[in-house]
């Protein structure tokens, strides 16, 4: 459906006039790469704001209706100019424009223009700067990889960057526009585009969780099929990703703390509650992560446990088959000394007689070790 869509706001004007206004969109897409987002995708979206054209159009409605101009002030004051300003691998020239229509300090506009490997949070007068890294792979099936988004979050502008196309975050910027679309009237400032905005990122997360998680059931089922060497590899790789997952998020820790209480002198107290809810969408991945990795060494020490039992087991069985193939060799090789004088040797059925020999011996053998409990 088109993003453009008409604005609630102004039924006052509507009774006032005595006819429909023509309502500025809730939100105006300027389509800049149409393939960057379902249908009216771009790198600039007005959020909540009043274009120029719109501007001139309630102008024009309006007339000299004084009452009418004052519903209309008061509604652009309460609702304002909200931008939300997406950047992949920004160039100089827009990190520029940013830098003047946004008034970002020189050091941050640096940072912009290229991949930093660590998260970070830095506090300015008008906004907020903040550096994520998410364990999202870049095509589905593949590894995942760090990937980074910045976050530049004032009151009433949001500019988010990063370096590589991710259909995740292509998917989160398209739930946040149909999300706008039912709650802008609640968004009354940027912080809350930011908030749900990586509460989306965050949930995504939990996909790769449940992968994880349903990799941890096939192990186990392997383990109990007696697969326990298969699994050891297996289990290895799982590892493996919990690892990298759990480096990746563990900073956020940190950062969202300083978030947290930067955010709630920014924007105020009313906002703390999505601060901490956005915490919480940490620690909720955080948790599971934990207790993924917790599974995952059980599986191991239950399958390292069950393949030495095997191992143990075959050892076993092998110092039996060699302890009891010494003393029938000792015997054959005992009747097989050329001497001139060897019992049964060279008397009648010979042979049968020694190998009957061995096999009392072997039957000796192992009665002993079952008195022993050995088998």
């Amino acid at each position: 459906r088109r993003l453009s869509q008409t604005c609630r706001l102004f039924a006052p004007l509507d009774a006032r006039l005595g006819r429909p206004t023509h309502r500025p969109p809730r939100l105006r897409v300027s389509a800049v790469n149409p393939n960057r987002l379902p249908q009216h995708a771009d790198r600039r979206i007005e959020l909540l704001g009043y274009p120029e054209e719109v501007e001139e159009r309630m102008q024009a409605v309006i007339g000299d209706d004084a009452a009418a101009r004052e519903i209309y002030d008061a509604k652009k004051a309460e609702y304002g100019d909200e931008a939300w300003v997406d950047l992949m691998r920004p160039s100089k020239a827009e990190l520029e424009d940013l830098k003047d229509e946004f008034g970002i300090q020189d050091i941050v506009v640096e940072q912009l223009g290229v991949p930093t490997f660590r998260p970070k949070v830095h506090i300015f007068k008008t906004y907020i700067y903040l550096i994520l890294h998410f364990p999202i792979p870049q095509h589905k099936g593949t590894e995942p990889d760090l990937w980074e988004i910045d976050f530049i979050v004032g009151k009433n502008f949001l500019i988010t960057c990063h370096y590589d196309e991710n259909e995740m975050f292509n998917s989160s910027v398209a739930y946040l526009l149909e999300l706008h679309g039912e709650k802008g009237e609640d968004m009354t400032h940027a912080g809350f585009l930011l908030y749900y905005l990586a509460s989306y990122l965050y949930r995504s997360l939990e996909l790769r969780i449940s992968e994880i998680e349903q990799n941890l059931d096939i192990a186990e089922e392997g383990i109990f099929k007696n697969r326990e060497l298969k699994m050891v590899e297996y289990l290895s790789y799982i590892n493996h990703d919990i690892l990298d997952f759990k480096k990746a998020i563990s900073p956020h820790r940190e950062i969202l703390t300083s978030f947290e209480s930067a955010g709630k002198e920014f924007f105020g107290e009313k906002f703390t509650h999505y601060l901490l809810a956005l915490t919480g969408e940490y620690f909720k991945i955080a948790t599971k992560i934990s207790s993924s990795k917790e599974t995952t060494r059980d599986l191991q020490q239950i399958n390292d446990s069950l393949l030495n039992t095997k191992t143990n087991q075959i050892i076993k069985s092998l110092t039996l088959m060699a302890f009891v193939t010494v003393p029938l060799t000792l015997i054959a090789s005992i009747f097989g000394m050329n001497t001139s004088h060897s019992p049964f040797v060279g008397s009648p059925h010979d042979f049968w007689t020694i190998i009957l020999i061995m096999f009392l011996a072997l039957l000796g053998f192992l009665a002993w070790f079952k008195y022993k409990k050995w088998l």
